[in-house]
């Protein structure tokens, strides 16, 4: 009878941990997806409202931040699929 009960128990035990790492992994998966989402905005941000040419700096650096806003987006996207 005590041998049947600790095996009981012990599947319980595995059960309850393998449901927390479940629940652990799940939250991981959620704030990667978030962190892409914040990294396309960035990538928005950096190709839409990234100020003009002639308004704050030369026009190299306006290519610069349209290139990188690119580069956010394909990272963001990436995160998203991953």
């Amino acid at each position: 009878m005590g041998l049947k009960r600790d095996i009981l128990i012990g599947l319980g035990v595995v059960g309850v941990i393998l449901l927390i790492i479940a629940v652990l992994v799940g939250i991981i998966v959620l704030l990667v997806k978030a962190l892409g989402v914040l990294i396309i905005l960035g990538g928005i941000f950096l190709i839409i409202f990234f100020p003009d040419i002639e308004d704050f700096q030369p026009l190299g650096m306006s290519k610069t931040g349209i290139v990188l806003g690119i580069i956010l987006l394909i990272v963001g996207v990436w995160f998203i699929l991953a």
